[in-house]
């Protein structure tokens, strides 16, 4: 289930006191009833609720009945939906625990950083996401990083040592399981931020660990161009390391939040980029240009 923004009225009670109603699917949800006690935090621009139950255990629990389809791309995305929604324990209701369906979910959830399924009935099935939520947002964008960075030092010398570009194809799968864990403690962190200024933030980490794991693609695609290569190899060999420079350097000025060296680098990839543009004009050599349009 997806839990989507809402519109409500404040409503006035007697003589100093307001109320707004919550949606009956959003506390059916999360498995609450009428009683339980929830927290109010007061912040600058905003009020945040929070059952108190939570507070208490510090896991959030989502309750979801039924799977719509068994088809193995369709449960492929719903579960990775489901990471993405950064709760702390899934518990699915109402489904065909099969040890065909088990099978399916466990494949699945191996890319998934820390998610396992810990418990198993005949109608129900829970999962619990063992990941820190304190986890810093920017050490796993600072791992990917390194990670993106490996693969330059790969592409680069694998076009003189060709085995090392089959190391391309396995970091990248790494990557994307990091992509997918940034995506849900971004997820998680806008939920609870308590200003415009983190979640700006947030949402300016969201793009840039999209922009890293585009970047691990092209690399696969760049080495596999690459494992022919005969012509301008060395001149190849040098653009990769000038553009694993500029990367670093750019990550570098979004960590540091740095205008004026953001603006420099912004220059420099255009003057990269003109200088690639020129020499894959100046080749009749298909790989050659096909590696450097990468």
């Amino acid at each position: 289930m997806e839990l989507r923004k809402e519109t409500r009225k404040i409503q006035l009670i007697g003589t100093s006191s307001y109320m707004i109603s919550l949606p009956k699917k959003w506390i059916t949800s999360l498995n609450l009833k009428q009683g339980d006690e929830v927290i109010l935090h007061a912040q600058t621009d905003r009020i945040v609720v929070m059952p108190k139950k939570f507070e208490k255990s510090g896991i959030v629990r989502i309750i979801m009945r039924g799977i719509p389809s068994l088809d193995y791309d369709f449960l492929k995305r719903y579960i990775y939906a489901i990471y993405m929604l950064g709760f702390d324990e899934v518990i699915l209701e109402d489904v065909e625990a099969s040890p065909t369906l088990i099978t399916k979910l466990s494949e699945i959830i191996q890319k998934l950083i820390g998610m396992e399924i810990i418990d198993v009935s005949t109608t129900r099935i829970v999962f619990r996401i063992l990941v820190t939520p304190e986890l810093d947002i920017e050490s796993v964008l600072k791992r990917m990083v390194q990670m993106v960075s490996s693969m330059f030092d790969d592409a680069g010398n694998g076009i003189t040592d060709r085995e090392r570009l089959k190391n391309l194809i396995i970091t990248e799968e790494m990557v994307d399981r990091f992509y997918w864990l940034a995506v849900r403690l971004e997820n998680r962190l806008t939920r609870e931020s308590a200003s415009w200024g983190e979640i700006r933030y947030i949402l300016g980490s969201r793009m840039v660990a999209k922009m890293i794991e585009d970047i691990a693609d092209h690399l696969v695609k760049f080495g596999g161009y690459a494992d022919d290569l005969s012509f301008g190899m060395d001149d190849t060999k040098s653009l990769v390391s000038e553009i694993q420079d500029v990367f670093k350097q750019s990550f570098n000025s979004f960590v540091n939040r740095d205008i004026i060296s953001s603006e420099k680098i912004i220059e420099c990839i255009e003057e990269l980029q003109r200088k690639i543009v020129g020499k894959i004009f100046g080749s009749d050599d298909v790989k050659y240009s096909l590696c450097l349009l990468t």
